[in-house]
């Protein structure tokens, strides 16, 4: 989990944090993330969906989960 402070928001930190993320666990032999995030914070779902995480909503909360292969 990571959180951006509002001076930083909407520089596009969050998606490098994301991307970084990403690459790190695949060098760490991690084939898959998972993110669970609240459906009111909009801005944390457009990164996931821009950075091509699939979201599906989940029957047993108000929750999406982003789920993102990592390929080598």
């Amino acid at each position: 989990a990571f959180v951006v402070g509002e001076g930083m928001r909407r520089l596009g930190v969050g998606s490098f944090l994301n991307e970084f993320l990403v690459m790190a666990a695949g060098r760490h032999g991690i084939r898959r993330l998972w993110a669970y995030v609240n459906p009111e914070n909009t801005a944390m779902r457009r990164i996931y969906e821009k950075l091509g995480w699939k979201k599906e909503f989940l029957s047993d909360g108000p929750v999406f989960l982003f789920q993102r292969d990592i390929s080598i």
